[in-house]
């Protein structure tokens, strides 16, 4: 394997790029934000292979790039429609090919009894 000094920046983990970029900008925080929470929700640095880290973060591009194109729309300077939705399906598809998939949580609230069982047993631990 080649020394640290004769490998990239990004093979090394000291950058996301392979230019200098400043990452102090809105898009390149977010985007480091989007490609952190990705290799999370995989299990971390440790568990990703060097394809899923790319998968991850092609994803997060992607995602800049959607949430640029909504801010737009929602600013009023028009959109191309056909363009969102070719890069919300591809972005669809890869997050799955990934291995990030939605998962259905229970979003139903406790009853008034089942709430007052919970606050008093929280109570009585403290």
């Amino acid at each position: 394997m080649p020394s640290k000094t004769t490998r990239s920046r990004v093979t090394n983990g000291k950058s996301l790029f392979l230019e200098r970029v400043d990452g102090r900008s809105l898009t390149a925080r977010r985007y480091r934000d989007l490609y952190q929470a990705f290799i999370t929700d995989l299990g971390g640095m440790a568990t990703v292979s060097e394809a899923q880290a790319q998968l991850a973060r092609r994803c997060a591009a992607m995602a800049c790039i959607a949430e640029q194109m909504e801010a737009e729309f929602v600013a009023g300077d028009g959109y191309d429609l056909e363009r969102y939705l070719h890069l919300v399906g591809t972005l669809a598809r890869t997050l799955t090919k990934l291995g990030l998939e939605r998962r259905a949580c229970d979003v139903t609230e406790p009853s008034l009894h089942e709430y007052l069982l919970q606050k008093h047993s929280t109570e009585a631990t403290n």
